[in-house]
């Protein structure tokens, strides 16, 4: 079957086997949101597992305790983006001051007796290298995002491929 289109009052083109074309197009469609999904999904456990890598590296567990525990991504709700750094939690309710380990801020433990060997030490002053603001940032999930965001292209390139295989393309 072929489509006749009109270009002007004297000329049309007709075009023979779009219809196989424009059937794994409308296949590819109705796969694309689920592989996405899918692909989305994998990308935020990787960014969350550099996260936790990057903090074990940093040594924040001594003194903030299971700071991991509260990481966790979503994927997005229109289930279209691949953007997934900025679905990246790292603050929640099991560790409300993430942005002070991260940015800088001195981690003061919850008893001389639950962290032996570590002194109280509540003086905030600013120190040489600091900025001023009291102690240098860890900047874990700073460092992971950077580290994370190479390897995205083939993750996204490796969706491409599975929406244009399963759609016969």
């Amino acid at each position: 079957m072929s489509r006749v289109y009109r270009i002007s009052t004297n000329a049309t083109v007709t075009i023979t086997g779009m219809e196989e074309l424009e059937q794994k197009m409308r296949a590819a469609v109705k796969v694309y949101p689920d592989i996405t999904y899918e692909v989305v999904r994998k990308c935020g456990e990787k960014l969350k597992k550099d996260l936790k890598e990057e903090t074990d590296a940093a040594g924040v567990g001594v003194i903030t305790g299971n700071l991991k525990a509260g990481y966790s991504t979503r994927v997005p709700s229109n289930r279209t983006g691949m953007d997934v750094a900025s679905y990246l939690m790292a603050e929640t309710k099991k560790n409300p001051h993430f942005h002070l380990i991260e940015h800088g801020h001195r981690m003061v433990p919850r008893g001389p007796a639950k962290r032996p060997g570590v002194q109280k030490d509540k003086s905030n002053k600013a120190k040489e290298g600091t900025g001023g603001r009291g102690v240098a940032g860890y900047h874990m999930a700073e460092k992971a995002i950077s580290e994370y965001a190479p390897k995205h292209p083939k993750f996204a390139m490796e969706a491409m491929e599975k929406i244009l295989s399963r759609a016969g393309l």
